[in-house]
């Protein structure tokens, strides 16, 4: 069954769609934007996460897998 141009209710479930797509990632970007740590530093809750966001880096800035000069790297103001 191939959709008519004539359909009168196009417009309006495309709108619809739209509108709960848009609604949707909305509300999953402000989910994203309101996680905090419990120190309020970093959305970091876990020594899983901050492995993970370190071997990205590694990755990126040194072409390997070893975290151990970014995990000896600390913030200086938070020990």
């Amino acid at each position: 069954m191939e959709p008519t141009s004539d359909d009168p209710g196009r417009s309006l479930r495309r709108g619809v769609y739209l509108l709960l797509a848009i609604t949707a990632l909305a509300s999953a970007a402000g989910r994203i934007m309101s996680v905090r740590a419990s120190t309020g530093e970093t959305p970091m809750l876990s020594a899983n996460d901050r492995s993970r966001w370190c071997t990205i880096a590694a990755l990126v800035n040194h072409g390997t897998y070893e975290i151990d000069s970014l995990v000896a790297r600390r913030d200086p103001e938070t020990h």
